[in-house]
């Protein structure tokens, strides 16, 4: 049987097709779409080989809330929610500017250490009650200098492992408490995952 060149070329291009048909339908990761009240957030190890980084954040999404979330330089990751939307201030670092009503930032570097919690309330928070904090709740008057934080309530729940603030749930709002709940719905579901 005699097998001419165009016979060659059509069986190797045939060959190819059904190669990268395979690979595309077969090998690449799968992606998993989660229910519209359940958020994860996904962050690569960037720090340093000793230290073990929280490589993921699960929560209760208020319904029909909108979800950002940012990698800085520094490797913290900061998961804004917002019940309108979320806006993120490409230039700031993670402690400038708020972009939601609700923010989760972890995997501090420069400002876990900063942070004195020896005057605050602790608690227990998250899924299962799992996750030892230091809460600061505070509602502030017109006379505060800063005009963004003024006549505002600011919750901020500080989780610590050992002596270290690991990751900071905070909660900016007027002061009519519109949407309380729903931050306390975040607050007593959060999972931290290493």
């Amino acid at each position: 049987m005699v097998i001419n060149k165009l016979t060659i070329i059509l069986l190797f291009i045939l060959i190819l097709v059904t190669g990268l048909f395979y690979y595309l339908n077969y090998t690449q990761k799968q992606t998993t779409h989660l229910p519209s009240t359940s958020v994860v957030s996904d962050t690569k190890n960037i720090t340093k080989p000793s230290e073990k980084n929280i490589t993921q954040i699960k929560f209760q999404l208020p319904n029909n809330w909108d979800k950002k979330e940012k990698t800085y330089n520094d490797g913290s990751v900061k998961v804004s929610v917002d019940p309108l939307k979320v806006k993120f201030d490409e230039a700031a670092i993670p402690e400038e500017k708020r972009a939601g009503l609700v923010e989760i930032t972890y995997n501090l570097s420069n400002i876990a250490s900063t942070i004195d919690t020896s005057d605050l309330k602790q608690v227990y928070i998250g899924k299962n009650s799992a996750l030892i904090s230091f809460v600061r709740d505070e509602k502030t008057g017109a006379d505060l200098p800063s005009s963004e934080n003024a006549n505002k309530h600011i919750i901020n729940y500080y989780i610590q492992e050992g002596n270290k603030t690991t990751v900071i749930l905070s909660y900016v709002s007027d002061l009519n408490e519109e949407y309380l709940e729903e931050f306390n719905q975040i607050v007593s579901s959060l999972e931290i995952l290493k």
